[in-house]
């Protein structure tokens, strides 16, 4: 359940399509990225055979608690002033979070479900 943090990554490159299809699209040009990100993986659901039981795996408590915890502790990382990210409560939140639809793409996780674990763990990060 731990996430992963990048500090003072640049982006070089723009890309087009996903997954599989995932193609260079030219060099980027845009504003620079935040100072800290943070980036957690998602369960890999293309194993389960039908959708359906797909989302019946992604609905048993032990894999949405696993969710939930990998999304309060991406969410939930606090950075200290001039120092740099940490989990405590001494430290400042981010003022926001961006996300999407995690994991809902190649790995074949259901969008509400996600998003509704996504909801939950950032709630309690306060």
């Amino acid at each position: 359940n731990e996430p992963i943090l990048f500090r003072g990554g640049r982006r070089y490159t723009t890309t087009r399509g996903y997954a599989f299809s995932l193609q260079y699209a030219g060099p980027f040009e845009g504003s620079p990225p935040p100072p800290f990100l943070a980036a957690i993986d998602a369960c890999d659901y293309r194993n389960c055979g039908s959708a359906r039981q797909a989302l019946e795996h992604q609905l048993q408590p032990d894999t949405m608690l696993r969710e939930l915890n990998k999304a309060r502790a991406g969410f939930g990382i606090r950075v200290h002033p001039g120092v740099g990210p940490a989990l405590g409560a001494s430290a400042d939140r981010p003022a926001s979070v961006a996300t999407g639809n995690w994991g809902c793409g190649a790995f074949l996780g259901n969008r509400e479900v996600k998003f509704l674990l996504q909801w939950l763990g950032g709630a309690v990060c306060d």
